[in-house]
């Protein structure tokens, strides 16, 4: 079925919000469409001292009596042999995925991790829940998931492996851990609080785990992980050819893994990958982080089996974007949203096998995620969107008609070394970009996944529909957006955030 996109625009439209159907592009003189810089985003107060734009009540009897959210940060979705990466580097999410719900085509908001798990835990995109940095903080009002679960009787815990996460978004449940980044750590720390904890009572469990973005730090590197990964064996021109299709490499030379890769968003740091052994030592270390956080999904897995909690208990597994490797010459994130750092792995599964297996093909988004959730604890969100924000995934879910797929907006994350604009928005088939200013990309992801070959000067109603429709979105950007105030982080945050390469890197 083809994805809707002209009724979207014309609500956009008919709000008051910008261009309508009837808008005509404007064309530069090589007859591409280039988006008009909109207006400055108008002064508003901080983002607390307005009214949250979502609340909840209490609708019936929770369908869950444990509702645990694990995410895996940076996990790129075609690292996950799940979604037919040619190694086993998620044998347990493989085996959850065989018994739950996979989402083929989870998108994330923002390829940026405390914005994107904002926007997971209240359903909005970054522009309305006020978090567009890393160290940003969810305000005081906020209709958050832990707030929605407490409103429902359940105790709430999250445990997270960076202090910006802990001080940002984690002030809403009643228990809050942080560890160091290394995964073990903090699903040990989780499972001491369920020991701990009454095991037969109701709690909602946000556990998250920071190995795959610690890849470039050798250091760091799971040794067990890193050896299995290094003893797979695979014939290195196997590997170079899987990866070279995979990544969509490029390079001037005769070597396509002799290249300069951006290190992050700054011009001075570069990788100059000399060739093809570094590569594929790089790339090994990332898939032995990601192996070692699969193991510890599984841990905490098999610690609520043995406590006999699988009964009632709801899981679900993602990430918050995923990671450059090399694709568009970028290693990083945060400062582009191309597909590979835009879609995420997503499986939802019921630990007594009480939701039915299914893959599911239709585009969501992570904004998803907390309505599916509260939904999940018996509560009845109000005031979001559907064709804004998150709506519930239950009909997906349990297979049922009454899903009606919407065009996902993506944004890249705003802060002084980013300041241009650079949204998307994409349907199944199709994706137009714009960083606002500066240039258009429009791409068939149907025939060109990889976002190869940017067609935006091939005339097409359907790049002019996403076209509009973007321009409808920026304009409600600027009518909402709160740019988020500046503020002054703990320093032991500013070193977190150095040491993990978002400050000056990314």
């Amino acid at each position: 079925m083809r994805p809707p996109v002209f009724f979207l625009a014309s609500v956009i439209a008919s709000a008051g919000c910008g261009a309508g159907e009837g808008t005509t592009p404007n064309e530069t003189s090589s007859g591409t469409p280039s988006t008009p810089a909109p207006a400055a985003a108008p002064a508003l107060p901080p983002r607390d001292a307005q009214e949250w734009p979502v609340d909840f009540h209490i609708a019936g009897s929770p369908s869950f009596e444990r509702v645990v959210l694990i995410t895996i940060d940076t996990l790129r979705r075609d690292h996950v042999s799940a979604y037919g990466y040619f190694r086993p580097t998620t044998p347990f999410f493989d085996r959850s995925a065989a018994g739950g719900v996979l989402f083929d085509n989870a998108i994330s908001p923002v390829s940026h991790t405390a914005p994107s798990h904002a926007s997971m835990l209240t359903g909005l995109p970054p522009d309305e829940h006020g978090v567009l940095q890393n160290g940003g903080k969810l305000p005081a009002n906020a209709r958050d998931l832990a707030r929605v679960f407490r409103g429902a009787g359940f105790e709430t815990a999250a445990f997270v492996a960076a202090k910006f996460l802990r001080g940002g978004l984690c002030s809403s449940f009643d228990v809050k851990g942080v560890a160091q980044p290394e995964g073990s750590t903090v699903v040990d720390a989780a499972l001491k609080w369920l020991g701990e904890w009454r095991t037969k009572e109701r709690f909602f469990l946000w556990v998250h785990l920071y190995d795959p973005h610690l890849w470039r730090l050798e250091k760091d590197l799971p040794q067990e992980e890193w050896q299995i990964v290094r003893s797979w064996g695979e014939p290195e021109e196997e590997l170079l050819e899987h990866w070279a299709k995979l990544h969509g490499l490029r390079s001037a030379g005769p070597d396509p893994f002799e290249f300069r890769w951006h290190a992050g968003e700054e011009e001075g740091e570069r990788y100059d990958t000399k060739g093809a052994d570094e590569y594929v030592s790089l790339i090994d270390a990332y898939d032995a982080q990601i192996l070692h956080a699969d193991r510890q999904v599984e841990r905490l897995v098999k610690a609520f089996d043995a406590a006999e909690l699988c009964e009632k208990t709801l899981f679900v597994v993602t990430s918050d974007h995923g990671e450059g490797l090399g694709s568009h010459e970028l290693a990083g994130h945060g400062g582009r949203i191309y597909q590979e750092q835009l879609r995420v792995p997503l499986v939802v599964f019921a630990g007594d096998g009480s939701i039915p297996a299914r893959h599911v093909e239709e585009i969501v988004q992570l904004q998803d995620l907390f309505p599916t959730l509260a939904e999940a604890a018996g509560t009845e969100v109000i005031g979001l969107d559907p064709l804004l924000h998150g709506a519930s995934l239950w009909p997906l879910l349990r297979g049922e008609s009454g899903w009606r797929e919407r065009p996902v907006f993506s944004q890249r994350r705003f802060g002084p070394e980013s300041p241009e604009v650079l949204f998307s928005v994409q349907t199944r088939r199709f994706k137009y970009l714009s960083e606002v200013g500066v240039k258009d990309e429009f791409f068939r992801l149907d025939q060109d996944p990889l976002e190869q070959s940017n067609a935006v000067g091939e005339p097409s109603p359907e790049r002019d529909e996403l076209r509009r429709l973007l321009e409808a979105r920026i304009d409600l950007r600027n009518r909402r957006a709160d740019r988020g105030r500046a503020e002054t982080l703990p320093e032991d945050v500013l070193e977190e955030l150095k040491r993990f390469g978002y400050v000056g890197e990314e």
